[in-house]
């Protein structure tokens, strides 16, 4: 750490620690608590210390990047904090509610994508879990039915013609594509399939 010829290192403790105090409130996130917030600001402090160069005081320059970077670390790691927009009807609304903009496919990816960062990091309590949706975090895995389904996925790879190939993969991902062309393939694979004596 290479700390400005007139600042020693306890003044620069007491200047992180008065910077932490004020944003640790306002930038903690999920299981994230104050304590580690005030951590990670002595850990971008440090970082900040490279690129100062003298010419403002160290508790103003610290305390904008601090912040900045504090910004940045909640939004890759919790949620962004501003809504994507886009050009379609549905977001130049101004007024728009949050399910009318659901209906634009950018707006809905955004809201999904936040949604899922932050239920990895905010996990539900033990005392929110109750007998009516216990079932509903019990997940049974069939460990015979998945080796059967990817015996049988590695079967198709195998034999399906290569001009079915890439609309297959569209299939699998959920793209749409025509419904001759989906019965074409289906048909096929049941032909495959039956072949090795599987019922479809």
């Amino acid at each position: 750490m290479n700390l400005p010829p007139n600042i020693s290192e306890s003044e620069f403790v007491s200047i992180v620690e008065k910077i932490s105090s004020t944003l640790c409130k306002k930038f903690r996130f999920g299981y994230l608590v104050e304590e580690d917030i005030k951590q990670e600001c002595y850990i971008l402090a440090i970082a900040a210390l490279e690129k100062y160069n003298g010419k403002h005081p160290l508790e103003n320059y610290l305390r904008v990047c601090i912040k900045k970077r504090l910004c940045t670390f909640k939004r890759d790691n919790y949620q962004r904090l501003y809504e994507k927009k886009c050009s379609c009807k549905f977001c130049k609304d101004q007024s728009a509610s949050h399910d009318y903009k659901m209906n634009c496919s950018r707006y809905k990816n955004w809201y999904e994508n936040n949604q899922r960062k932050k239920n990895i990091i905010s996990p539900i309590g033990l005392q929110q879990v109750n007998n009516t949706n216990a079932d509903k975090l019990v997940r049974e895995d069939n460990v015979e039915k998945l080796v059967d389904d990817g015996e049988i996925f590695e079967i198709i790879d195998r034999k399906l013609p290569v001009q079915m190939r890439s609309d297959y993969l569209k299939m699998k991902s959920g793209s749409k594509i025509s419904k001759s062309r989906e019965d074409e393939i289906l048909c096929k694979i049941r032909e495959i399939l039956n072949g090795y004596g599987i019922e479809t």
